[in-house]
């Protein structure tokens, strides 16, 4: 499903959807960096999502989703390498919930290679992106799918926030972005959503809604009570409510 949204320039905005659309160069030559697809296994939509993109990113707004795919979506560990190396920078920097590291291309690589060997990544799905042309940033909200080794029978979504900070380079005489820091932000702990049975209460929507839902209508009668024991100078000065803010109240 396609969302719309305004959003005023020089911001370029992508809705979500499940299916992969190919929205880049319609060229389809071997890149000398790309592993040896005969024996690698991977399917045709990812030969061309590498085949497709150039030297580095040109039009970032549509080409960072087949970036995100080659880094995380069944991806080899081969594949993994050659995609950092094309899209990231040699100094660059990433910084994640559980670790940090400004020591460059060779750490991301082994970062990324250590979290496919561990976590199994099974697939991505975007919901949102977004490019800022002044601040040569994007920003990428998406949902990570993984399969631990030891929970091969649980796939995990991890909903996460990716800012991506571009800078400028020449390759080959072409000027083109590529990723300078990455910085992910994460909606649960994934640690916690390891863990079987509480993983999954704990990755709930839907008791979320229901403990957020009640605590709001439990301090929503908290102030109601403060309405008929205090004067209304004094509960509107504590709370900032009207009469007509607060539950259960009326004029």
């Amino acid at each position: 499903m396609h969302t719309k949204s305004v959003v005023t320039k020089p911001l370029h905005w992508r809705g979500s959807h499940r299916s992969v659309h190919v929205a880049l160069k319609a060229v389809a030559t071997w890149d000398p960096l790309c592993w040896d697809w005969q024996h690698s296994g991977c399917d045709l939509t990812t030969r061309r999502l590498w085949n497709t993109c150039g030297v580095a990113m040109e039009d970032p707004a549509n080409e960072v989703e087949g970036v995100v795919r080659l880094l995380v979506d069944k991806p080899t560990l081969l594949r993994q390498a050659e995609t950092l190396k094309k899209y990231f920078t040699n100094d660059v920097e990433f910084y994640h919930l559980y670790l940090n590291t400004n020591c460059g291309l060779r750490a991301l690589i082994a970062i990324y290679q250590l979290g496919q060997l561990f976590l199994n990544y099974s697939g991505v799905d975007f919901h949102n992106i977004v490019y800022d042309e002044v601040r040569n940033s994007l920003a990428v909200r998406m949902t990570v799918y993984i399969r631990p080794w030891l929970l091969l029978w649980r796939t995990i979504n991890l909903e996460l926030f990716a800012l991506l900070e571009l800078e400028d380079v020449i390759v080959k005489g072409q000027t083109v972005k590529k990723v300078k820091v990455q910085r992910d932000y994460f909606q649960r702990d994934p640690l916690v959503q390891f863990i079987p049975v509480i993983g999954q209460i704990y990755n709930s929507n839907t008791l979320r809604l229901i403990i957020g839902n009640t605590q709001a209508l439990l301090f929503q009668i908290f102030q109601w009570v403060i309405t008929l024991l205090l004067p209304p100078k004094l509960w509107h000065r504590w709370f900032g409510l009207y009469s007509f803010d607060v539950a259960f109240h009326g004029e």
